[in-house]
C-alpha cells in the first residue's frame, strides 16, 4: 500500500469586506463614488454586471481581485491577493499564500487554490449583497473568538459593492486561475479561439 500523508497548514488572512469597509464609510469615498456614477465613468462591465442590475436603485461601489505573484526569497514565491477599490484606486492586500505551501497530492495545487477562492466567495458575497456574513467561512456557526462577527451577522454593510474585474498577468491566469497558458498546444489564449496553423496567420492583422 502506498500512503499519501498531508500536512496541514494554517494562513492568516484578513477579512476583505471588512477592510473596504472602514474606507466606504468615509465621506470622500462617497462624494468620489457619486461623481463616477453621475458622469458615467465606469466601464460596461459595471452597468453590465448582475449585482448592479439588481440593484438599480442603490449606489454599487466596484472594486477589482487582483492576483499576483511576488518574489521574496530566491527559491520562493508568494501569491498576492488584493481588493482593489476602483472609486479611489487604493489597494487592499488580504492574503499572502507561499507557493511552496501548495498542495501536492497531484491536483496542480488547486486543493489550495479551492480553499482560497472559496474563502474569497465567502466575503466578495458579503459585500454583494451588502451584510454582513451570518456564519463562517466554512458556513459554521461562528466561535466564542468571533464574538464581533457574531454581534455583526446580518446587519447592513455601509455600501453594497461588486467585483467588476479580475486582473493579474498571463502566469497568473495560468497557474493559479487555471486558463491555458502560452505553451497550451491546443488554445494557448483564453481570449481568442485560435488553434493550430490558424496562430501564425496574420490575415487580417494590421502592423
Amino acid at each position: 500500500k502506498h500512503s499519501l500523508s498531508r500536512t496541514l497548514h494554517k494562513v492568516a488572512v484578513l477579512v476583505p469586506h471588512e477592510m473596504v469597509g472602514e474606507t466606504m464609510a468615509e465621506a470622500s469615498f462617497r462624494t468620489r463614488l457619486n461623481e463616477l456614477l453621475d458622469s458615467r465613468q465606469l466601464p460596461p462591465a459595471y452597468y453590465e454586471h448582475s449585482v448592479v442590475r439588481a440593484n438599480p436603485n442603490s449606489r454599487v461601489a466596484p472594486f477589482a481581485l487582483y492576483i499576483d505573484g511576488v518574489a521574496y526569497a530566491i527559491t520562493d514565491t508568494v501569491i498576492g491577493y488584493w481588493l482593489v477599490c476602483l472609486t479611489t484606486n487604493k489597494r487592499h492586500l488580504f492574503a499572502v499564500l507561499r507557493k511552496k505551501l501548495l498542495c501536492e497530492c497531484g491536483c496542480r495545487g488547486w486543493c489550495t487554490h479551492d480553499a482560497m477562492f472559496r474563502y474569497i466567495h465567502w466575503s466578495l458575497l458579503a459585500l454583494a449583497t451588502g451584510d454582513y456574513p451570518s456564519s463562517r467561512p466554512d458556513k459554521q456557526p461562528w466561535l466564542e473568538n468571533d464574538r464581533e462577527r457574531m454581534l455583526l451577522a446580518n446587519s447592513a454593510l455601509p455600501f453594497i459593492a461588486a467585483v467588476i474585474h479580475i486582473k493579474g498577468d498571463w502566469a497568473e491566469y495560468a497557474g493559479t486561475l487555471g486558463f491555458p497558458s502560452w505553451q497550451d498546444g491546443l488554445r494557448p489564449c483564453f481570449q481568442c479561439p485560435a488553434f493550430g496553423a490558424d496562430m501564425f496567420s496574420a490575415l487580417g492583422h494590421t502592423c
